[in-house]
């Protein structure tokens, strides 16, 4: 392991030769929608929308839920996990991102400008996914996505959203779904939120990916869901890796880094564009 990064663990080896005490009293994990911690007594399960506490002793098939039963309890094993998930400055996908990553949107030169029209015909479950970019390289569990995202004047404000995604026959693979993808303002991303500042406002957006490091998500794309009849218009810039020693891989930030792949059109999703603007062009 580099020096610069802490060891996730802890050595035994004493122990095993010595017939000694294992300094290990708690094991963690964190596995795309939830991260859990497990002691000798408990085991505590920790998801975007609840918790879930086990009496391993007596329950070793986690078939009841007692955690209203031990509020005391999971407030400990919280705490306990967000100390590990500090010390090895992970970014977890189902919590939201750090609010020290809450920066100021940054949009400038070329953006991403994709419209489409959602047709009557059109229900909520629904979906065309539109790839735009590509990225082969590796994440870690110690980096997030971050990008700048405006909707125009005029669009419909909710129901479509960025993710990546991995190519799977047919279709795709999204990897922001119920549950995971929460943004720093604790929003899933596959519910399609509107920038909080309304139509024609750009907002910065972090989401965590420890639940894809180490990996590789190549493709990303914006998801429009039929949720609506009527017109979408939205805007991405500044589509970038944020490590954890601060450092940026970028994504997307102009035409250059473009790779749009043919998206067929369909009684649901139609008069489908994609081109960049000059940010001093968007909604225009």
């Amino acid at each position: 392991m580099p020096k610069t990064r802490p060891l996730d663990g802890k050595n035994i080896w004493p122990a095993l030769r010595d017939n000694g005490t294992s300094p290990v009293d708690s094991y963690y994990w964190s596995w795309h929608n939830e991260d859990v911690i497990r002691t000798a007594d408990w085991r505590l399960h920790r998801f975007s929308n609840q918790i879930n506490l086990y009496d391993i002793r007596k329950d070793v098939g986690e078939t009841v839920d007692v955690a209203k039963q031990n509020p005391e309890v999971v407030t400990a094993l919280k705490q306990k996990m967000d100390v590990w998930a500090e010390s090895l400055h992970i970014m977890l996908t189902h919590l939201p991102a750090p609010a020290k990553l809450n920066t100021m949107p940054a949009p400038e030169g070329e953006v991403l400008e994709i419209s489409l029209t959602v047709s009557a015909k059109a229900k909520p479950k629904d979906s065309l996914v539109v790839p735009f970019a590509r990225y082969d390289g590796h994440v870690f569990a110690t980096d997030c996505i971050e990008f700048d995202i405006a909707l125009a004047p005029g669009s419909l404000p909710t129901g479509c959203f960025y993710s990546p995604f991995k190519n799977r026959n047919p279709g795709y693979l999204l990897s922001f779904k119920r549950g995971e993808g929460l943004d720093q303002f604790g929003r899933e991303q596959v519910i399609g939120p509107s920038p909080k500042g309304g139509l024609g406002v750009w907002e910065h957006r972090v989401v965590g990916l420890s639940s894809y490091g180490p990996g590789i998500i190549p493709g990303h794309a914006i998801v429009f869901k039929g949720i609506k009849q009527g017109n979408y218009k939205i805007y991405l810039d500044n589509l970038r890796i944020r490590h954890d020693n601060g450092k940026t891989t970028p994504i997307w930030t102009n035409s250059k880094d473009s790779r749009i792949l043919k998206v067929k059109e369909n009684e649901f999703f139609k008069n489908l564009k994609i081109r960049t603007v000059q940010v001093e062009n968007v909604g225009k």
